[in-house]
Order: structure tokens, then C-alpha cells, then sequence
């Protein structure tokens, strides 16, 4: 049984299942099910976050080959501490095809914490920007009337297929 639209392919499985007396249809149950439990564990999401590359367990579709799926991956970097109006850069040596996502969060010296990128309703002087180009993540502390960045994390999730 699934729990998903009929066109999803969803981890998850029946919490039973009847092994038949007959060897044969015993053998075809077996494998069906181990199969599925395979092909479930294969496309879970790992949430993992490290600061080194890792398969995420994403797939995405490949508009060039049905058949083909590309792979996920993420790696995690410390953004240390970013003056209020100060720009940072942080070398990521990475070079996917295309980022999936790219985010993270901080913590300032309010105290308060705020999401990667920020959008300010105070207006642009409070937003934290970020964008990542061929070799750096870009952050931005907005201008003087925002607070310093204390620490925070920057999520970089890619294809490189």
C-alpha cells in the first residue's frame, strides 16, 4: 500500500507481508519485497550536514534522458563573524552544474537569529544577501543600522550532472 499519488515514488512499504507455502511464490514475494526495501532505503533524503561533500538521496529529473536521474548533493561552511555593512567571502571549490538550494542561518548580536538570506521589512539596511558565484559564497550584511553576525552556517545543495 502507498501513501502517495499514483505517480509518486514514495519509501514507502507494506508492514506486512505473506510469504506463500509454495517455494516458488515464496521465492517471487521475497524478492518483490526486497526489492522494494532496496529501492526504498535508495531514495530516502540523508539529512546529513557536514562540511564535507555528501550525497543528499535526492533525484531530480534529466530533461535530456527520462531514464536518468541526477543525484543531490550538500556541504555545509561556517560563515564566523561578519561586521554589520561588511561583505564576506567564502571560498566553497565547488563547480555543480546548477544549486538546488542555498541558505542557511545566523546568529547576531541582538541577540536574535535570522534565516540566509534575510529580507528585511525595516527596509534594505537590515537584509542579509547571499549568492554564490565560481568560487566564493557572497554574504552581505546589509549597511551600518544592521547588527553583526556572530556565526552562522551556509547550506549549499547542487546537481553536478
Amino acid at each position: 500500500m502507498t501513501f502517495g499519488p499514483i505517480n509518486s515514488q514514495t519509501a514507502f512499504l507494506p508492514t506486512y507481508v505473506d510469504l506463500q507455502n509454495n517455494e516458488e511464490q515464496m521465492r517471487i514475494v521475497l524478492t518483490t519485497h526486497l526489492t522494494e526495501v532496496s529501492y526504498g532505503i535508495n531514495i530516502r533524503e540523508i539529512a546529513q550536514y557536514e562540511q564535507l561533500e555528501l550525497l543528499t538521496g535526492q533525484q531530480f529529473f534529466d530533461s535530456s534522458n527520462a531514464q536518468k536521474k541526477r543525484y543531490g548533493y550538500r556541504k555545509v561552511f561556517e560563515t564566523g563573524t561578519i561586521a554589520s555593512a561588511a561583505t564576506k567571502l567564502i571560498p566553497h571549490g565547488l563547480s555543480p552544474s546548477i544549486y538546488t538550494f542555498i541558505g542557511g542561518g545566523v546568529a547576531t548580536d541582538l541577540p536574535d537569529f535570522r534565516p540566509l538570506p534575510y529580507p528585511s521589512v525595516a527596509g534594505v539596511g537590515s537584509t542579509i544577501d547571499i549568492r554564490v558565484d565560481g568560487t566564493n559564497i557572497v554574504i552581505i550584511n546589509g549597511t551600518g543600522t544592521s547588527p553583526n553576525i556572530t556565526y552562522g552556517i551556509v547550506i549549499l545543495e547542487y546537481l553536478k550532472n
